[in-house]
């Protein structure tokens, strides 16, 4: 996770772009979170997540924490 550059107050949650996991991310909570393009999840620093953004957020890093241990990359 590092700054977002240029966009002052705004953290990114990078994965890597090669992979279907902001894919994946986007189609499971496009409604709690929002994105750079298909490599990050984007957060600002100056607002608190909703208790439903913090689930999908959680969700999300472990499916990036297990992404290569699983055979099927489909999580849908």
């Amino acid at each position: 996770m590092k700054p977002d550059a240029g966009a002052g107050e705004r953290y990114a949650l990078y994965v890597h772009c090669q992979t279907t996991l902001v894919s994946t991310f986007r189609q499971l909570y496009r409604d709690q979170l929002t994105f750079g393009g298909n490599r990050s999840i984007l957060l600002e620093a100056d607002r608190p997540l909703s208790k439903a953004a913090k689930a999908a957020l959680r969700h999300c890093i472990a499916l990036a924490l297990t992404y290569h241990r699983s055979g099927a990359k489909d999580y849908l």
